[in-house]
């Protein structure tokens, strides 16, 4: 594995996160979802520094691609259900369900800086992986949901009236300290 050289570091730099996500293909960027400009905001102060980031649900490995480029020092780890090769340096892809429990023992050797669950889209997704992981997240860093929405949708086992308030309540009882 070869690392970046100065220019190259230079040039991602000067590129939003956005810019990144449309040459990586991924539907995060402003072609699909359109999440890269809330990710960019919440993600800049840790650009230089995180060295590690977990992300669940990689699909084809674009977004694990565009993080590898946004966070330039950070080994990226990606977890699907369906393995995918991984699309560039500092990448390794897991063939593993986001709520199996083995992801507590990957999670804890790993020690993630950023935790990103983009992975099943569900209330019940949600809790499990975050029990498994945000215990192993590193003081400082950032834990993400991803696609919330479909926590009122009832096809993903969400609820109009009650999407959130079970994994608000259980993270705010379980997870005191902040991270």
């Amino acid at each position: 594995t070869t690392s970046l050289t100065d220019a190259d570091r230079a040039g991602l730099a000067q590129m939003s996160l956005d810019q990144l996500g449309i040459m990586c293909d991924t539907d995060k960027s402003s072609t699909g979802h359109g999440y890269t400009s809330v990710y960019e905001r919440h993600t800049l102060e840790h650009r230089d520094t995180a060295t590690t980031i977990i992300e669940f649900g990689v699909a084809a490995g674009g977004s694990t691609l565009m993080w590898s480029k946004w966070f330039y020092n950070a080994y990226i780890h990606g977890f699907d259900v369906n393995l995918h090769r991984p699309l560039g340096e500092r990448i390794t892809h897991y063939q593993l369900d986001c709520t199996s429990e083995i992801i507590t023992n990957l999670t804890q050797q790993i020690q993630p800086d950023i935790i990103i669950d983009d992975a099943a889209h569900t209330m019940l997704s949600h809790q499990q992986t975050f029990d498994l992981t945000f215990p192993y997240l590193n003081e400082g860093g950032l834990y993400i949901f991803e696609d919330l929405q479909t926590c009122y949708d009832p096809l993903f086992g969400g609820s109009p009236t009650h999407a959130g308030e079970p994994l608000v309540d259980h993270s705010a009882a379980e997870h005191q300290s902040p991270r």
